[in-house]
């Protein structure tokens, strides 16, 4: 029997959830950064899990939201959420094939890959 909460309508339902609960509910409690690495982590599992190019979309698409519910410059976090979602893709099978320490290693670098599209692309757009 197919787990219903596992699949491709389900686990959009979750995502965007997320970012809209991340975005709305969060920042009046004062953690706004701590919204944004939820999205981020889930982003990742999903790209690790699913098959195919549906996390790509769902990447681009969640940062897409919440660039115009936080009012920020758009393509910002839908690009940073998509070259995680990318990093992840291109790196799945030897991710599969290895030991924990090599997902946890590759968590972290993808955390930094988002944060530094993140602040560069702020960067960029300031001037």
């Amino acid at each position: 029997m197919r787990n219903i909460f596992l699949t491709k309508p389900a686990v959009v339902s979750y995502v965007f959830l997320l970012v809209v609960l991340s975005q709305i509910t969060l920042p009046s409690v004062g953690i706004f950064f701590f919204g944004q690495w939820l999205v981020f982590v889930l982003i990742f599992l999903v790209s690790f899990f699913s098959k195919g190019s549906f996390s790509l979309g769902l990447a681009f698409l969640a940062g897409a939201l919440i660039d115009l519910i936080s009012g920020g410059f758009f393509g910002l976090y839908g690009l940073s959420l998509f070259s995680v979602a990318l990093t992840v893709k291109i790196t799945q099978k030897r991710l599969r094939s290895s030991s924990p320490f090599t997902f946890i290693l590759t968590l972290i670098l993808c955390g930094l890959v988002f944060l530094g599209i993140k602040y560069l692309l702020n960067y960029v757009f300031t001037f």
